[in-house]
């Protein structure tokens, strides 16, 4: 964690069942294994830290978290704003969600907060913050520290696919 108390770790949901045809559906069985190797990926980051969970509404963005959150006993707090771009705003309206959860997080926040979103928010999330280009692959997660006022790129990790 960044000397001042501040990081965020950004996280892709898991594999994505598709089988069905629903909107909204879970992990299929690897991205459960995904889900929980990313807990092992970060249990020594979050490990006795003051942490925060915020996921998109999304069953498979929560679903992603929830190994994280009973190792933490945290609750998970859903919120809309990071839910992938929809097909009724432009692409200036869907940067101004990314910036509200950057901005209030910066101002805000302490200790570890964990997004799970998807993957066109968070590559939108990560160029905003850093200035870097990158796609996240399924669980693939990248943790931002603020050092001397100024966030840090200070680890970038890609679960298995």
């Amino acid at each position: 964690m960044s000397q001042n108390g501040k990081t965020l770790i950004l996280v892709r949901h898991a594999h994505r069942d598709t089988s069905r045809r629903e909107a909204d559906n879970g992990l299929t069985e690897e991205g459960k294994r995904q889900a929980k190797n990313l807990l092992r990926e970060l249990k020594t980051i979050v490990e006795g830290q003051e942490l925060k969970l915020i996921s998109s509404p999304k069953l498979r963005c929560v679903q992603t978290l929830e190994p994280l959150a009973r190792l933490a006993k945290a609750e998970i707090e859903t919120d809309s704003r990071l839910l992938e771009e929809q097909p009724h705003e432009d692409v200036a309206q869907f940067k101004k969600r990314i910036t509200e959860i950057l901005k209030h997080w910066y101002k805000k926040s302490s200790g570890i907060t964990i997004v799970c979103s998807h993957g066109d928010w968070l590559a939108y999330a990560l160029k905003i913050i850093v200035g870097a280009r990158c796609e996240f692959k399924k669980a693939a997660w990248a943790e931002v520290c603020i050092t001397h006022n100024r966030p840090v790129l200070k680890l970038r990790h890609r679960s298995g696919d």
